[in-house]
This record gives structure tokens, sequence and C-alpha cells, in this order.
């Protein structure tokens, strides 16, 4: 046998030789085309924390992590390289103390002479560029998140006052056909001045929200079902009573919740209105009920006899400003809202409906009570 069948690259070319063996900040691998390791350069050794003989003569598959064994990566990337020549990959490395890093590699195929093929695989380190991608990643997330909460805010806001608008408007109109009956006028400056009062209220919470947002907190609290309901009802007198509603709720068998005072507001707010608004030409009723599901979610029940939702528009409804019946007046908002309150939240909502005979939402929302 001819000695030169032996040399790997290294030894038949000087010009490679000497990149191999003073190259401190690239690593470089020699393999034969099963994997094996022929040669192993100082700058692999330092960077990966390998000593040469735990290198030399085993296959470079001890390089991978058991679960990229499994998927065959190191079979793939020789296959690669010797079908087309060279190969890349990105993988996690095991160093030689058992930990892990990030990698980049390409694999070359080479010839020695007299026709000898060799693979020559050169190695960067790029965890550290990793991680901070992730970190980069993580933080682009989060703003996205933050501004999606600032525009849900701002949606929920404009939506959440315009019932006590609304009721300060009716009742300034009527206070300017009331001009001979004195008792009439008191109990309407009575009721105006409980609509600004509920106003500022609203205007209070929105304030107290922003600043949460701003500091990224949820402000959850312990709150009790049927009191967030009556504040609901108040704001929607008008249109409860127009609609000649009834609203029927038991909340026995859950009947607080830990969760942020103003979402379940929101959600509440929302669902009653909806309910009301889209009636069928039957009395309307609502009915809402609570129970637990689990050890961390109650599950908020909102029923009606409205008009129903056809199956394809279900989930149109969710969709910000998708108004079904553009003949009832809205903004085409509030059930986007109800859903991203509830899925920020950690929860879900479900959605049963008949045409002609009624919805029924069903909220899962999560509590630490």
């Amino acid at each position: 046998m001819d000695p030169s069948d032996l040399l790997s690259p290294i030894e038949s070319s000087l010009f490679f030789k000497k990149m191999f063996q003073n190259a401190e900040l690239t690593s470089v691998l020699i393999l034969d085309l099963k994997g094996d390791i022929v040669d192993v350069n100082d700058g692999f050794l330092k960077t990966f924390n390998y000593d040469r003989g735990s290198l030399i003569g085993k296959n470079f598959s001890l390089l991978f992590t058991e679960e990229d064994k499994q998927k065959q990566l190191p079979e793939i990337e020789l296959d690669e390289a010797k079908g087309s020549g060279s190969s890349n990959d990105e993988n996690y490395l095991v160093k030689g103390d058992g930990s892990l890093t990030w990698v980049q590699g390409e694999s070359i195929l080479t010839e020695a002479i007299q026709g000898k093929q060799f693979i020559i695989k050169i190695v960067h380190d790029i965890h550290a560029r990793k991680l901070l991608e992730e970190e980069l990643l993580a933080i682009t997330e989060q703003q996205d998140k933050v501004i999606k909460d600032h525009s849900l805010f701002i949606h929920t806001a404009s939506h959440d006052l315009r019932s006590p608008l609304s009721n300060i408007t009716g009742l300034i109109n009527q206070l300017k056909e009331v001009d001979d009956d004195p008792a009439e006028l008191t109990l309407l400056v009575k009721l105006l001045d409980e609509s600004v009062k509920r106003l500022k209220n609203k205007l209070n919470e929105l304030a107290a929200t922003g600043r949460e947002q701003e500091g990224h907190a949820s402000a959850a609290t312990d709150i009790a079902f049927q009191q967030e309901l009556e504040a609901v009802l108040l704001d929607l007198k008008d249109e409860i009573r127009d609609a000649e509603a009834e609203v029927i709720a038991d909340f026995s068998r859950a009947p607080k919740i830990n969760f942020p005072r103003k979402n379940l507001k929101s959600i509440l707010q929302n669902l009653v209105s909806n309910a009301v608004k889209f009636r069928s030409d039957r009395r309307p009723e609502v009915r809402l009920c609570t129970e637990r599901q689990g050890e961390n979610f109650i599950l908020l029940t909102v029923s009606d006899n409205g008009q129903g939702i056809r199956e394809k528009d279900r989930e149109k409804i969710f969709r910000m400003y998708q108004r079904l019946n553009p003949k009832i007046q809205g903004s085409g908002v509030g059930m986007t809202l109800v859903k991203r309150l509830v899925e920020n939240s950690g929860g879900k909502i479900e959605l049963e409906s008949t045409f002609g005979k009624g919805s029924s939402f069903k909220i899962f929302l999560p509590s630490s009570q």
C-alpha cells in the first residue's frame, strides 16, 4: 500500500497544515467518510474543552445531543456533504464537560493525494449570539403584547364609556322637555347626578387600568359576580327597560372570583348588552350563572333567547369591527374585547348557538381562589 493512502489533507498540503495547526479562533475537525474523527485542531480543543485522545478515532456523533442523534442529524449531515460537496448545520454541540453550546458548522468534502476523500468540518461557537437573538425575540414579543394591551385598553375605554354617556344624553334630553313639573325635574336631576357619578367611577377605573398597564401589572382582586352585574345593569338600565328584558342570575355555585374588576365588568357589560340588542320578537331573557371548573377556573355562562348566530358567522363575531346586523346600533368591537380580555387572562371562550332560538357563551375564567 502506498503510504500516501493514509495521509489526510493536513499532511498533503503545507498551507492547510499551517492554517490547521495555528488557528486559535477557528475550530476544525477532519472526518473520514464514515464520520470518524481523523484529526482535530487546537482551536477546537480549546474552545470546546476536549483533549485530543478523547476524540481521535471516535465518531463525530458524540458531539451531538441524544435528541439530535435520534433525529439522525449526524447521518444527514454526512450524506449531504458527500452528495453535494458541502452541508451547513446549526444545533447544540456537547462540550467536553457535558454542557451544551449553540454552534454553526460547515462540512466540506475534500480530497487528499491519491484521491482519498475526507470531510473538513469547520465549527463556530454562536452561543452568545443565539442567546442574544432569543432575548431580542422575547423583548419583541413583550413589546407586541404591550402594544396589543394598549390597543385593547383604548377600545375598552371607548366602548365602556358609551353606556353612561348615552344615559346622560337621554336624561338631558328629558330635562329639556320638563319645564312645569318640579317633581319630575327633581327626579331627573337625581338620576343625572347618579349617571355622572357612574361616569366618574368608570373614568377612575380606566385611569387605574392605564397606570397598571404602564407597570404591566394586572390588578386582580376578590370580587362578587352579583355586585359587578348590578353595576352593569345600572349602566344598561335604559336598554333593558326599552327592550322589556328580564335578566336572571344565579351565582350561588361560584359567587366570587379573583380577577381584575374592570375586566370582569367589561365582559359582563358586553355580553348582557349584546343579548339585549340582538333580541328576537320574544321578550328577551338573559340568564347568567357560574360554577367551578377544577381548582383554577370558574365557568361563567351567559345565555339568551335572542336571534341566535348562524354556523358560518360564529367566528366573525369575534373579529374587530365585524357587525352581523348593520341595522342594530354598535361599533363591532364588543365581542372582540371580550375574547381578548378572556384570552389575555389565560382563559377561553366558547359559543353555542341555534339560529332563531338563542345563544350561550361559556367563559372559562382563571381564578386563584
